[in-house]
C-alpha cells in the first residue's frame, strides 16, 4: 500500500494512497495570522516525526524515486533518466544544469510527499541537464479563401531537452 506524507514541516503525517486528494480539490487551511506561511523557516527545528518520516523515504531505493514537477506553468511526471522536452529555454547552454524547485509530489512507490501546492525545496532535491535543443518539423498551412490566392504559412517550434540527472530526499538529521 502506498502512503502519502502530508502537513507542513513541523508534523508531517502518513497517510494511505487512498486517501490522498485529488489535484482538482482544493483545500482550506486556516492560518493563525497573515504573518505564518506553510513553508518552514529556516530557524525552524525539525521535528522528530519529520525526521522519521522523511527517513522512511529516504530509505527507498533512489532510482524508484519519481516527482511531478511543474516547468513553464505545466506538469511533468519524471523520474532518474527521464527527459522532459518542453518549450525552448533560451537563457541555458547545452550541458547547463538546473535544479528543479516547483515539485507538486516527489516520492516512490510506497511513500508519496505531497506539497499544497507545491513541496519546500529543503525537503528535496531534483536536478535536470540540457541535452539539446530541437527544432521540430515544419508544419505547413494552406489558405484557400481566396480565388487565385493561395498563401502558405509555415512554422516551425523550437524545443530544448532536459534529462533528469538527480532525485534525492535530503538528510534533516543535521538541521
Amino acid at each position: 500500500m502506498q502512503r502519502i506524507l502530508t502537513g507542513s514541516a513541523a508534523s508531517l503525517q502518513l497517510r494511505p494512497f487512498f486517501l490522498r486528494q485529488q489535484s482538482w480539490q482544493s483545500t482550506v487551511t486556516a492560518a493563525a495570522s497573515p504573518s505564518q506561511s506553510a513553508a518552514p523557516a529556516a530557524s525552524t527545528p525539525w521535528s522528530e516525526t519529520t525526521k522519521t518520516q522523511l527517513g522512511l523515504l529516504r530509505e527507498q531505493p533512489t532510482n524508484s524515486f519519481s516527482a511531478i514537477v511543474e516547468l513553464k506553468q505545466r506538469p511533468y511526471f519524471v523520474g532518474i533518466g527521464d527527459i522532459i522536452v518542453t518549450m525552448r529555454m533560451n537563457d541555458l547552454k547545452l550541458g547547463d544544469v538546473i535544479v528543479l524547485d516547483r515539485v507538486r509530489e516527489i516520492g516512490s512507490k510506497d511513500y508519496v510527499l505531497k506539497g499544497h501546492p507545491y513541496v519546500h525545496p529543503r525537503f528535496f532535491s531534483v536536478k535536470a541537464v540540457v541535452i539539446e535543443h530541437p527544432v521540430s518539423a515544419e508544419v505547413v498551412r494552406h489558405h484557400w479563401k481566396k480565388r487565385g490566392h493561395q498563401p502558405v504559412h509555415t512554422n516551425r517550434n523550437h524545443h530544448t531537452s532536459l534529462r533528469i540527472a538527480e532525485i534525492s530526499i535530503k538528510d534533516l538529521g543535521s538541521s
